[in-house]
């Protein structure tokens, strides 16, 4: 199953997340291709990716194992994570009971992760640099 994911690497990524414009929301996905978990969050923004669901948005699916230097400038320890930047800054991505505050940690379904990203999306053309979920 992961054979159907499109893989990309911190360094597509990093060049997206410096060089777009504000019109562009770029996610950058890191998951273990070997774990059921990360493996499930990583299809549904795979097929969000191929779908183009998320207009002006560009997905990265990075294997986590990949460059942990690179994941641990972010924070990230632990998949599925996903990370959100516009204008070269990081989105951040405040959870209610949760510490994490500069990602999304963790799997959830489709419908939470299409609203995940919808209201980032939204809060970041606004300008805003946080966004506070209700799940």
């Amino acid at each position: 199953m992961a054979d159907n994911i499109n893989w990309s690497n911190w360094a597509a990524a990093r060049k997206a997340i410096k060089s777009e414009g504000a019109t562009t929301l770029v996610i950058v996905c890191l998951v273990e291709a070997w774990n059921p978990f990360s493996l499930a969050a990583a299809t549904i923004f795979n097929q969000f990716s191929t779908e183009s669901r998320f207009p002006g948005t560009q997905i990265f699916l990075i294997p986590y194992e990949s460059d942990f230097k690179k994941n641990s400038e972010y924070d990230v320890y632990a998949s599925p994570t996903a990370l959100f930047f516009r204008n070269a800054v990081n989105i951040r991505v405040k959870r209610i009971g949760w510490e994490e505050d500069n990602k999304f940690v963790g799997l959830v379904g489709e419908k939470e992760f299409t609203n995940l990203i919808s209201e980032v999306r939204d809060q970041s053309e606004k300008g805003h640099k946080a966004v506070t979920l209700s799940f």
